[in-house]
């Protein structure tokens, strides 16, 4: 998320609107990075708004860097790290789950707030996934808020992680249109759990 004001000339600007990140393919397919958003003109330095990281897979248990960063998973042999996030737009993806838990995903950053870790029950591989990261309120005191993280899958009989404010999907869901929300983490290929797309707001005075 990128916010900040700028002095503008009359003319045509060029405005784009990032998609999110397609849902990973495969059973131990790797998240995918959402695509960045854009305003840009003649003469005037471009505004980006990066992508959120793709989250980690079954098999790789390091999220992706990004505006935010990617989730990670489980591992069996070490621990996880979550994707960096971008300095000014973003927070670190959830990570650091105990080694050998063998189930469940941390949660995604978010603008506000970094995604947060796999929670241990304290028996077998039993673990509450990790919640995703809370995006920021704009403008301010509007109760609006954009960018939050997605949250984790659960492992056996723990609870699945909450999605942020701002559009982060709940595990097993996806993010939110138009709010660069980030989309949960799943254990299969039965859910959708594609990032949201972005959104570019303009407002100027008369």
């Amino acid at each position: 998320m990128l916010t900040g004001t700028a002095s503008l000339s009359a003319q045509a600007y060029t405005i784009t609107v990032g998609a999110g990140g397609a849902d990973r393919t495969g059973s131990n397919g790797v998240g995918n990075n959402g695509q960045n958003s854009t305003f840009a003109g003649s003469g005037f330095t471009t505004l980006t708004a990066i992508g959120g990281g793709g989250g980690a897979g079954a098999n790789r248990q390091n999220g992706i860097a990004g505006g935010s960063g990617g989730a990670a998973s489980w591992n069996d042999t070490s621990i996880g790290v979550g994707g960096s996030g971008t300095a000014g737009q973003g927070n670190d993806g959830g990570g650091g789950q105990t080694p050998n838990a063998n189930q469940g995903g941390c949660g995604g950053g978010g603008a506000g707030a970094a995604g947060g870790p796999m929670v241990y029950l304290g028996s077998g591989t039993n673990y509450d996934g990790g919640d995703g990261g809370d995006g920021l309120e704009w403008p301010a005191g509007s109760g609006t808020y954009y960018a939050g993280g997605g949250g984790g899958t659960r492992g056996g009989t723990g609870a699945d992680g909450v999605g942020g404010l701002g559009g982060g999907g709940d595990a097993k869901s996806p993010g939110t249109t138009n709010t660069g929300g980030g989309g949960g983490g799943k254990l299969n290929d039965t859910y959708d759990c594609a990032g949201g797309s972005g959104i570019v707001i303009v407002r100027y005075l008369l």
